[in-house]
């Protein structure tokens, strides 16, 4: 599975949850920007889905293990599902979760991709981290 944003500030805030500190440095994370390559059919657990399906909104929300297994099945049981719509647990703003139907919908290249600790992106970081009241080191 593959867990994304899509923005910045969302992407922070998930990463950096624990520290709340943007370390660009430290483990030499990227920011990666991508477009995929085909229209993804993707679950939409922002709706009803989940309480229809025997669950409720905590399914997005709860310990990372219900939230894995539920992914597990889904993914399962869909097997032509590219993956989930939901959002960020941190910023209440989209995310997605892309199962292994859905890797013929990368790009061959990221539209995006620099290192963290790259000069050209710390005007952003700052911006991006202000925004959650995170600090960049």
């Amino acid at each position: 599975m593959t867990y994304a944003a899509t923005d910045v500030v969302t992407c922070l805030a998930e990463v950096f949850a624990a520290s709340r500190v943007v370390d660009g440095s430290r483990r030499a994370p990227y920011l990666t920007g991508w477009q995929p390559t085909r229209v993804l059919t993707l679950l939409d657990l922002t709706a009803t889905w989940p309480i229809r399906n025997g669950a409720s909104h905590l399914l997005t929300s709860g310990p990372k293990s219900v939230c894995r297994a539920w992914a597990r099945a889904v993914d399962t049981e869909w097997p032509d599902l590219d993956g989930l719509w939901s959002v960020s647990t941190m910023t209440g703003r989209p995310t997605v979760t892309l199962f292994t139907a859905a890797a013929d919908a990368f790009p061959h290249r990221p539209a995006f991709s620099r290192p963290l600790s790259s000069p050209a992106l710390q005007g952003a970081l700052v911006t991006a981290a202000a925004e959650i009241g995170y600090r960049v080191v």
